[in-house]
């Protein structure tokens, strides 16, 4: 190989790497900024924000939708992770468990997922890598259930909607939003338990009215 084969590879490792670079700038950017402004944000806020030039990011996202498509994909991967460990759990409550905190900390550190995930089931209908996760969820849901320590008439897709009602305490501010997860989830984790199983307490003391009542209404319509 010449010094000059061997000077043009490295050139084209060295734009590979900046190119791996700049898709993950602009998916980071993109992710706080439709979290602040709404997922029809124009796409220019979102170059300005990565630090890239408009046509870096058409480059990688030509569109709109192949944007959403790069956040789920983004997303789907945080719960691949997720998913892994539910696999390493000893029991199936432990599985359980696993998944509805695990799943919840991905949502609770992403105010945007539910609408990135709302919009590309509008975009591609047909595009449902998560289904991926569906027998391996209903098999811990059936082991928890014969361990005696999820009740009988739980199905798995009870268990899958637990992480959304977590994740919507991602847009309040702390020290509540903490409080509020706590108190929450054991009041969500009682009611799948089977009855004499054992329950947690609450921890905290729960929110007062008034404090709900700012958290909720003060908060901008796109976070809804």
């Amino acid at each position: 190989m010449t010094g000059s084969e061997s000077g043009s590879q490295s050139r084209r490792r060295a734009e590979r790497v900046d190119a791996v670079a700049n898709r993950e700038r602009i998916l980071a950017a993109a992710e706080t900024y439709f979290a602040q402004h709404g997922i029809d944000a124009p796409l220019r806020g979102v170059a300005e924000r990565a630090g890239v030039g408009s046509g870096t990011l058409y480059r990688h996202f030509p569109t709109h939708a192949d944007l959403v498509r790069g956040l789920y994909d983004r997303f789907v991967a945080r719960l691949d992770v997720v998913a892994d460990r539910c696999a390493q759990a000893p029991t199936g409550w432990e599985a359980v468990l696993t998944f509805i905190d695990g799943a919840a900390e991905v949502m609770m550190g992403a105010p945007v997922m539910s609408a990135v995930m709302r919009r590309q089931a509008e975009n591609d209908p047909g595009y449902r890598p998560g289904r991926r996760w569906e027998e391996p969820l209903r098999q811990s849901v059936a082991a928890a259930i014969a361990e005696e320590q999820l009740r009988p008439d739980v199905r798995p897709t009870d268990v899958a909607l637990v992480p959304y009602l977590l994740g919507s305490l991602a847009s309040f501010p702390e020290p509540m939003r903490t409080m509020a997860f706590t108190r929450l989830r054991s009041v969500v984790v009682d009611g799948l338990r089977r009855a004499g199983a054992g329950r947690a307490p609450l921890g905290e003391v729960g929110l007062h009215v008034d404090e709900l009542h700012a958290m909720v209404h003060d908060r901008p319509p796109e976070q809804f």
